[in-house]
């Protein structure tokens, strides 16, 4: 929803910007049939849910990286390491592998999900997965994962190499069909 009021008002206006075409139109006629001194009574809460939102995008990475590789992913060292982040709940992994991104500029990827290797010699050690997601306004994500190579005791140490070497660095990332 948008909330908008002029200056020195009370919120005023409500603007439905999206969700379930359903769950809109029933909003919408609740708020038509009410009258002069009927109330919406709602709150809201300025705590962003941090540690949720990271480990749902190395969920969705992890998944990705799943789908591509399947069980020899799942079953290796790295893949436990990345299940123990997303159900342990340990923050300071989590913001290792979910770096921020900015000045994000892309031509002609169709896929929402854009994974880019990470070499180190020879070996890939790591996954830059890049997540778009489209809603009234297109943002951009992204998980760094080890490659199945990684064992799960040096997992979180050679992301945190990867992630240092890679921060302040400006990628471009050329993507192959």
């Amino acid at each position: 929803m948008k909330i908008s009021w002029s200056p020195g008002q009370e919120p005023n206006v409500i603007s439905i910007l999206g969700g379930q075409p359903a769950a809109i139109e029933e909003f919408r006629t609740l708020l038509t049939g009410m009258g002069d001194g009927d109330k919406v009574n709602l709150s809201f809460s300025l705590k962003y849910a941090e540690l949720q939102s990271r480990q749902a995008l190395v969920r969705v990475a992890y998944l990705a990286l799943f789908n591509r590789f399947g069980y020899r992913y799942a079953l290796s060292g790295a893949g436990a390491c990345i299940r123990r982040v997303i159900t342990q709940g340990d923050i300071d992994a989590a913001r290792l592998l979910t770096p921020q991104l900015s000045d994000v500029e892309e031509e002609r990827i169709k896929s929402p999900i854009v994974f880019s290797p990470v070499v180190a010699g020879e070996v890939i050690v790591a996954y830059l997965v890049l997540i778009r997601i489209q809603t009234s306004q297109r943002r951009h994500y992204a998980a760094l994962l080890p490659s199945r190579v990684v064992t799960e005791d040096a997992c979180l140490g050679v992301m945190a190499e990867v992630a240092n070497k890679l921060s302040g660095n400006h990628l471009e990332i050329r993507v192959s069909e």
